[in-house]
């Protein structure tokens, strides 16, 4: 931007000398063709003033020569003087007409036209006089007329001469006079123009200068603040808190993160996202204190110095921060509900230097979220521990995924009518070295949030697949169900993935249910649904009826089956409102041509509760636990007899 600067004032500097120099270089151009003309029009005159010169001289020669054959008149030599009388007369005429040519005024022309009869008129005068020299008496006579006559052209021709002098003399000063005009004016235009080139490039120069400390200010401004809400980048809150450690002033670092931000923004667009941090960040400006310093560190997480403050002040600071955070954000017509949650970190007591500042205020509000707290969390080593032990099990999850620690096991799913095993529920188990590790609640959580649930998914359906496998080249016709995570679905090359097993393991996708929660099936992923459908494989909706209300979504999308979730089984007993709202959802699935499958079931009365509504299937601990696919083995081939007969 400065380079940039630079050149484009040294360009409109050297503009100016420039214009001033090429209008220089026209004026003395200008002033030469002027001399030029001068120049040229003087060595005319002076041309002209010679030959009116050698004009007369050759009029004077013209007498000499007459009065040389006067004196040899009579002799021998009379011819001879007479033809060089002659030749003089000729060469006189001859520059009387050269001299008339070269006239370019009328005054001059007429002049030397009255030169040129004169000297017609001497000729003539001179033959006569020669043709009387016979006649003494009339000789003198004819002499003094022809010194009259021969007067004539040489006072004609001593004129011309002078008025030849004159005309050099007068445009020599004319001349003179435009030079010196247009000298004048082109001093006063190169003047002018130099003081309107200092007067216009000083306040160009001056404005450039000022837009350019003005672009200064505002780089410098960005490299302090976020652009978005005006508050100060991470950057300059460091530098801050460097200053406050450094000055033994004690404070208390609290880190705001915002959740739903993001999701506002796919769902209506970045203009929203921006509208949302907007408005967050002036409702952390009115609720800080003059002293508070705020800063955004990234997308929706903030950063407050806040010191001076003990810990009741903060606690009431920081809670009712939250409150405000924690209301409804009304943006372009729709309303937006923002979780808010902190975490704080204070100096000198907890941490003595930036980093484990920002480390320790990050892991209190990352407490917070995870345990969904409505204040703030105010750190504690425990936190880091914690936070040391779950990236310790992610680790020991991923080494566990490498090794092909994960194995499965199903859980049957019978006819309610018939009692015969009619599918599986696949349900991934961990052998790893940390007990904790392998509870199912906790590695999914853990792949969840690591991000490992894409690596733990495939593993499972490629088990699952594979072990469906076999057991329809040993001639059982069962359907396995497969639990998909949210996260799965992102992904677009789920489909393929499951297609490519299918045809790696020959098996017909129809034998495989995908279960998807309910939530998700409703959250705006019916491409991908439909690609699974028209794939082949079956769909069932886990846990129904946990959360959504409205039903309308199974006229857009029907899927295999639903799942009756666990809640609704446990009262069926000796909830009557229960019971009937299960009786109504099965005979809504039925009028859809849906499957019902109860989950949970772990008694006989429930079991024959659900057999009467008409349920499909069931499965529960009533029936069996999840097995080992090799403990199923050894049932499968012979169920066909009561369903309570596999109760463990």
């Amino acid at each position: 931007m400065l380079d940039k600067t630079i050149r484009t004032i040294l360009v409109r500097l050297a503009a100016g000398p420039l214009l001033i120099l090429l209008l220089a270089t026209i004026g003395l151009s200008t002033q030469s063709y002027f001399l030029y003309g001068q120049h040229q029009h003087l060595l005319k005159e002076q041309a002209d003033a010679r030959i009116a010169a050698d004009l007369k001289l050759s009029l004077e020669n013209h007498s000499k020569k007459w009065g040389e054959y006067l004196i040899h008149y009579g002799s021998a030599e009379e011819s001879e003087r007479w033809v060089s009388f002659r030749g003089s007369e000729v060469e006189t005429m001859k520059l009387a007409n050269q001299l008339l040519v070269r006239s370019d005024s009328l005054s001059l022309t007429e002049s030397v036209r009255h030169i040129i009869y004169a000297l017609e008129v001497l000729r003539i005068s001179y033959q006569e006089a020669r043709n009387s020299l016979g006649q003494a008496a009339d000789i003198r006579q004819a002499l003094r007329d022809l010194q009259m006559i021969n007067d004539v052209p040489m006072h004609l021709v001593a004129e011309v001469y002078h008025d030849i002098q004159q005309q050099a003399q007068a445009a020599s000063a004319q001349f003179w006079n435009k030079s010196v005009g247009l000298t004048i004016c082109l001093a006063v235009l190169l003047a002018l123009c130099s003081v309107l080139y200092l007067r216009f490039s000083g306040v160009f120069t001056s404005r450039l200068l000022q837009r350019e400390q003005a672009a200064k200010q505002k780089a410098n401004w960005l490299l302090k603040h976020d652009y978005l809400t005006g508050l100060y980048n991470r950057q300059s809150l460091l530098k801050k808190i460097t200053l406050l450690i450094d000055s033994e002033t004690p404070f208390h670092l609290v880190k705001v993160s915002l959740l739903g931000i993001g999701a506002a923004g796919q769902a209506h667009g970045c203009s929203v996202q921006d509208g949302l941090i907007t408005m967050a960040a002036k409702r952390l400006e009115s609720e800080s204190a003059p002293d508070d310093i705020i800063a955004r560190s990234v997308g929706g997480d903030f950063l407050m110095i806040m010191p001076g403050r003990n810990d009741d002040s903060l606690k009431r600071g920081l809670g009712k921060l939250l409150d405000r955070l924690g209301q409804d954000f009304s943006f372009k017509g729709y309303r937006h509900q923002i979780s808010a949650f902190a975490g704080c970190c204070s100096f000198p007591l907890q941490a003595r230097d930036a980093d484990r500042l920002f480390q320790y205020a990050d892991i209190a509000a990352t407490h917070a979220q995870l345990h969904r707290m409505d204040r703030a969390a105010i750190y504690d080593p425990k936190m880091s521990q914690a936070m040391e032990n779950k990236a310790e099990q992610i680790n020991q999850l991923r080494l566990a995924l490498r090794r092909n620690q994960l194995h499965l096991h199903f859980q049957p799913q019978l006819n309610l009518q018939t009692g015969r095993v009619a599918g599986v529920e696949a349900l991934a188990r961990l052998k790893s070295d940390d007990p904790k590790l392998n509870i199912p609640t906790t590695f999914i959580a853990l792949a969840e949030e690591s991000g490992l649930i894409h690596l733990l998914g495939q593993k499972v359906a490629e088990l699952a697949v594979s072990q469906i496998s076999r057991w329809h080249k040993s001639g059982v016709d069962i359907t396995v169900a497969i639990n998909v995570s949210p996260r799965q679905l992102d992904d677009p090359n789920f489909v393929k993935f499951l297609n490519s097993l299918c045809r790696q393991y020959r098996v017909d996708p129809k034998y495989i249910d995908i279960e998807i929660i309910e939530s998700d099936f409703v959250n705006s992923r019916h491409p991908l649904l439909e690609a699974l459908s028209e794939s082949g494989f079956g769909l069932s909706i886990d846990d129904f009826g946990t959360g959504f209300s409205n039903l309308g979504y199974l006229s857009h999308f029907q899927p295999r089956q639903l799942k009756i979730d666990k809640t609704f089984v446990d009262a069926i007993e000796t909830d009557v409102r229960r019971r009937d709202l299960v009786r109504s959802i099965v005979d809504l699935a039925h009028s859809q041509g849906i499957q019902v499958v109860a989950e949970g079931i772990e008694s006989e009365a429930q079991a024959e509760l659900l057999a009467a509504m008409k349920a499909d299937l069931g499965q529960g601990y009533w029936f069996s636990k999840p097995m080992p696919a090799e403990a199923l083995d050894n049932i499968i081939p012979g169920l066909c007899g009561e369903a309570h007969s596999l109760s463990a």
